[in-house]
């Protein structure tokens, strides 16, 4: 049987995940600042749901999106 564990180590394990995360794309050099402006132009003014989050997806041009990419990272 799995014990649970408490809601403050959850929320600890989250904060280290969320730094590692941020720290590996510094490292790699990425310019996360550049992808997040493109997603926020996609889903800026839309409501939270999975019907948009669908047509998020739908709108997606998949050159657009390897360009953006591309030019978020440094090589």
């Amino acid at each position: 049987m799995r014990k649970q564990l408490a809601p403050e180590v959850v929320h600890m394990l989250s904060n280290v995940s969320d730094a590692i995360s941020r720290k590996a794309f510094e490292l790699s050099g990425i310019d996360k600042g550049k992808i997040d402006a493109y997603v926020l132009g996609l889903i800026n003014g839309k409501r939270k749901g999975y019907s948009t989050l669908s047509e998020i997806f739908g709108s997606l041009k998949q050159n657009e999106v390897k360009e953006i990419l591309l030019s978020a990272s440094s090589e």
